[in-house]
This record gives C-alpha cells, sequence and structure tokens, in this order.
C-alpha cells in the first residue's frame, strides 16, 4: 500500500517520448523517491498494454499513478491500441477501465469525476480500489466537477486516496493562488487527513524572445508556499504538497514549424535557454555543439555532470553523437533534470564517484 502522505514528489507527465526517455534515465535512488502521475495515452500501435508494460520498466516496478491524458484524441491514430484506448476511457461504465489498471501491481488508479455521482462514489469504495488506493484529479477550471468531487468526498468512507488539484498553465501561476487555497481548504476541512497535491506549469509556450543566454522563471514553487501560507491563515488541519509538470505544459497554444536549435538547463526556480538560428558557416547540429559548449562554460555547470540530462549537454558540447540535436532530444534531457534537481536532495541525490555512469 502507498503511503501518500510521505510521496516526495508527484510530477503530472504526459505519456510521451520525452517524459518517458527523461523517467527512464534516473537514478534507482531517485525513482524510490518518485511517484509520477502518468497522463495514459498509448505507446505503439498494437496493444494497450504495452502502454502499462513500459510505465513498469522505466519505473522499475515502483509505485505510479494513472489518468486519463484529457489532451489525447484516439480519434487521432488509426491503431489497434487507440481503439482499446477509446473503448475504455469513453465507456459510460469505466469498471473496465479501473480493471485495466489494477491488473498492474504497480499502478494506482485516478478516479475519473465525468460520471455521475453514484458511480464515482460506487468506485471509490470498491474493495479491490480501496486496498490498492486511487486519486482524485481536479483542475481549477473545472467548476462544476469541483462541486462534484466536494460531494464526493462526503460519501467516501476511508482516508486511503489522494487528492491533486491541477493549476494547469499560467505564466502567473501566483495569480492562481486564492483559488487553489479556497479549494485546497475546502477538502482539508471535509477530509483532514486527506493528502493534498497541488500541481502548476508556467513553461512557456513561445521562445521568441529567447536568445543565446536567456533565464526563464519557474514560480511554481512559490505556488505552493503562497498557497500553504493562506491555509494556515484559514486551517491548522493540513497543508498542500508539491506538484508540476516537471517542464512540461499541456498541449496546445503556439508551436510548430522549424525547430531553432535550443539547450535547456533547469535549475529549481528558472531554467537557462541557450537558442539560436543555424549560422550560414554551420550545420544544425554544430549550432546545437555551440550552445551546449556556452552552457557548460557557465559557472554554475556542475561537473562531473550529476544526471543523464547533464551528461547529455557535455556530451553534445564535445560533438558526441548521440547529443542533444532535436526538439524531442532537449525536452528529455531538460526533464530528467528538473526531475533530477527536485529529487536530488539526500539519499536521492547521484553516488559521487567521479566517473560517467550514462553512456550507452
Amino acid at each position: 500500500m502507498v503511503q501518500f502522505a510521505t510521496l516526495k514528489y508527484m510530477p503530472v507527465l504526459i505519456f510521451r517520448r520525452a517524459e518517458v526517455k527523461a523517467v527512464d534515465k534516473l537514478y534507482g535512488p531517485q525513482k524510490d523517491l518518485l511517484f509520477p502521475l502518468f497522463r495514459i495515452r498509448p505507446w505503439g500501435r498494437k496493444d494497450l498494454d504495452k502502454t502499462f508494460e513500459k510505465a513498469r520498466a522505466i519505473m522499475g516496478h515502483r509505485n505510479f499513478a494513472c489518468d486519463f491524458d484529457d489532451y489525447y484524441n484516439p480519434d487521432s491514430s488509426t491503431s489497434n491500441a487507440a481503439a482499446q484506448y477509446k473503448k475504455l476511457t469513453k465507456a459510460k461504465d469505466l469498471n473496465p477501465w479501473y480493471n485495466k489498471l489494477l491488473a498492474y501491481d504497480e499502478i494506482v488508479p485516478c478516479i475519473r469525476l465525468d460520471p455521475d455521482l453514484s458511480q464515482i462514489v460506487a468506485s471509490a469504495n470498491r474493495p479491490d480500489i480501496v486496498e490498492r488506493g486511487f486519486g482524485l484529479v481536479i483542475r481549477l477550471d473545472q467548476s462544476q466537477l469541483i462541486l462534484k468531487l466536494l460531494e464526493v468526498l462526503d460519501q467516501i468512507a476511508h482516508n486511503n486516496f489522494f487528492v491533486m488539484i491541477d493549476s494547469g498553465w499560467s505564466r502567473d501561476v501566483l495569480g492562481q493562488a486564492s483559488a487553489a487555497s479556497a479549494l485546497a481548504a475546502s477538502i482539508i476541512n471535509k477530509k483532514p487527513e486527506t493528502t493534498v497535491f497541488l500541481s502548476s506549469t508556467s513553461f512557456p509556450k513561445s521562445f521568441s524572445k529567447v536568445g543565446v543566454n536567456s533565464t526563464v522563471p519557474l514560480p511554481e514553487f512559490n505556488l505552493v508556499d503562497s498557497v500553504n501560507a493562506q491555509l494556515a491563515q484559514t486551517t491548522n488541519l493540513g497543508a498542500v504538497k508539491y506538484s508540476d509538470w516537471a517542464t512540461t505544459r499541456p498541449p496546445g497554444g503556439a508551436g510548430g514549424g522549424d525547430w531553432i536549435p535550443r539547450i535547456d538547463v533547469p535549475e529549481i526556480d528558472k531554467v537557462r535557454m541557450y537558442r539560436d538560428r543555424i549560422k550560414a558557416t554551420e550545420s544544425s547540429a554544430q549550432t546545437c555543439q555551440r550552445l551546449a559548449a556556452f552552457a557548460v562554460s557557465n559557472s554554475n555547470w556542475p561537473s562531473p555532470p550529476p544526471s543523464w540530462g547533464h551528461y547529455s549537454i557535455d556530451l553534445t558540447a564535445s560533438g558526441g553523437e548521440h547529443g542533444i540535436y532535436s526538439a524531442q532530444a532537449n525536452s528529455a534531457t531538460r526533464i530528467n533534470i528538473h526531475l533530477h534537481n527536485v529529487l536530488s536532495a539526500g539519499e536521492a541525490g547521484p553516488p559521487a564517484t567521479g566517473e560517467e555512469p550514462f553512456e550507452g
């Protein structure tokens, strides 16, 4: 049984290639402290089970939570896996979906708030789900579902669950503090022993103003601090725990077009970005190498590289074959470094051997 109150970090991660690789490349001791909430979409084309098997593999058979990916349209694919996903997630009766998740010992299911109240309550009190534990995920912009969530809490006769409040995307995440603290207070006052996570993301949708050496702030930590300060003034029953989108954001908005080479280096409260157009005398790979060399020359650059993401940037700076030469590769290394940064306290840090354990 997962002890939700003791979890260190629950990032919200869409089950895409960059996120999957970033998690896969974490150290084992870091994965011990990680409890991701995967927004599931099919991995591969043949069989939806491959998705859950992939999740188990990258987590080393540790626990993780699963929810629908609300941003994925199964009609966008003709694959068998997409058809299976649609049949399970679009059904009025979600028990087959929960049965699919419970077939894997590591998965903690998230109970959907879309069905009618009686079905939600029945699922939340289903003996095998209660034994496993479950999550309830709510976005701040889902006003009708918020009311339903609060009704559901009155009818759950146990505390083996968590609530994830997802504030979504905003460049002004602190502007969400009032609404987030009001919802958190309502949840905690109804069920004082409930573990509540607060997630948000401010990762930019546009990089047109990012240059060769730019800094983008990450105020997500400040949101949790602000909400807990407000909660302390209104209730002494509990506080929210930190979550985020690990330097990703929900799909949509700006994007597309040719990738302008960029190397991202997250720190706890910001991301250093190195972005430049390809010069007439360079190839795309040479531009990436130049930017990576600029990144590792920063006085804050750690040596030896403490994570796979750092190592990949080092490798790119030296012109290595498997460096960061695409948007997906840059995303994977950025997410990996961010996860490493959040998880690196104490025993979660890498062994200080001075060796390079990431190659290959």
